[in-house]
């Protein structure tokens, strides 16, 4: 199986920069690093020893910068950290600390792979989460570069389908000096693949700081919600905003101060969204717009970035998109909202953040549909104190001092990868 992948990358390298190039002209590439994903650096190599991290996009690579802080502790290490997207991309530029540059992954192609690996020359590498790159996991291996898993998972699709192709998972997996899974399912099926070394030290993801919030701003949303009861719909997806305003207008019958507040995952949808509203003869307003959450307004649309924060401290109860919608699959993840003291709903669509939200399950209600999502949110409101229970859970989870980032240190230590 791996021979005949690796035959195959071979011949797609010949289309790769028009692939780049198609790419670009939809506004997925960045026109002037898009040469990186061929193996071609932008920065300098720093001189010294040099950790590769890869994170596949912005929730791996924000979980990870926890770690790269601990790591950097040690200034004989410089760090590399390769994502695949431009959002997080646009992330790093932000939050990488000093001692660590950016860089995109290289296309899994051997061509790519040995171009990026001659130059950069890591001493070892850290790989996070799923993403799985054949050629240049085989290409360290063939190296003799030491390489750790971490915040390892894999889903039961993924799990099933690599169960028909046994020996090339094998040989990928054993170029892991040691993989840390989220949990001990993830232990058991990943060492059912031919996994060696595999342990669970935790997820992660539970020590990536809270958003930011902006006090000003809170304090204007808090005086212009006052007296009213807020319901969240975050991380909206396609379908989702018609959810969120049929059940608006059932509620509202029976809570006449309720207003619900949208954060669509794409604020570039704001059109589609006012449409909706607009044939539903709801009063609305739109964050992007200046405009507050006053008197008399049905829905407030959040449709900016980077308040996700501020609308989580000021929302008793949060459902999460991305799991309900026919358009989306895997759900998004209930963390952040978790450690805001939220009640966290969602719908069945979490293949994801499965393994988050199994450590979450006394913190988060699951529903399977609009009516069981309109019932549960129904029941919060009427029952504050069954809020209270799944917000203090969620606190107990998310809140609590952990030793994540010592156990994975102390672990790849043991392993040589550090």
């Amino acid at each position: 199986m791996f021979t005949i992948y690796k035959i195959f990358s071979y011949l797609i390298s010949p289309i790769l920069p028009l692939f780049l190039v198609i790419r670009e002209k939809k506004g997925k590439e960045d026109p002037l690093r898009k040469r990186e994903k061929l193996g071609y650096y932008t920065v300098n190599r720093p001189k010294g020893k040099l950790l590769w991290i890869h994170c596949a996009s912005v929730g791996e690579s924000n979980s990870a910068l926890a770690l790269i802080d601990r790591i950097l502790k040690d200034e004989k290490i410089k760090v590399l950290m390769t994502t695949g997207t431009l959002s997080s991309a646009k992330l790093m530029a932000k939050k990488l600390p000093k001692g660590a540059i950016h860089q995109f992954v290289p296309l899994d192609v051997p061509a790519v792979v040995n171009r990026f690996l001659n130059y950069w020359k890591p001493d070892s590498v850290i790989w996070t989460e799923s993403e799985i790159w054949p050629n240049i996991l085989i290409q360290l291996k063939q190296r003799n570069i030491p390489v750790a898993s971490i915040n390892a998972t894999i889903s039961d699709k993924s799990f099933n389908s690599w169960k028909k192709h046994p020996k090339m998972i094998k040989d990928i997996l054993s170029s892991f000096s040691v993989i840390l899974a989220q949990t001990n399912k993830k232990v058991r099926m990943l060492r059912e693949l031919g996994g060696k070394n595999v342990k669970n030290v935790g997820n992660l993801k539970f020590t990536t700081n809270a958003p930011e919030v902006n006090n000003e701003k809170l304090a204007e949303l808090k005086k212009s919600l006052r007296g009213r009861k807020v319901v969240c719909f975050s991380s909206t997806h396609k379908g989702e905003e018609q959810m969120a305003i049929n059940i608006h207008k059932n509620l509202s019958k029976k809570f006449k101060n309720l207003i619900t507040i949208i954060l669509p995952r794409h604020p570039n949808r704001r059109d589609e969204i006012k449409s909706l509203l607009d044939r539903a003869e709801l009063n609305y307003s739109l964050r992007s717009e200046g405009e507050l959450p006053s008197k008399g307004k049905d829905i407030y649309v959040a449709d900016t970035f980077g308040e996700v924060g501020t609308f989580y401290s000021i929302s008793p109860i949060v459902f999460m998109g991305g799991s309900l919608s026919p358009y989306h699959d895997g759900g998004h993840n209930p963390i952040e909202p978790a450690k805001f003291g939220c009640a966290v709903l969602s719908g069945t669509k979490i293949s994801a953040f499965e393994t988050i939200f199994d450590s979450l399950k006394k913190a988060t209600k699951i529903v399977k549909d609009e009516k069981a999502l309109e019932r549960a949110i129904l029941s919060l409101l009427k029952d504050d104190s069954k809020r209270k229970i799944l917000s203090k859970e969620a606190t107990k989870v998310v809140g609590k001092d952990n030793t994540i980032i010592e156990d994975i240190l102390k672990e790849i230590k043991k392993a040589g990868v550090l």
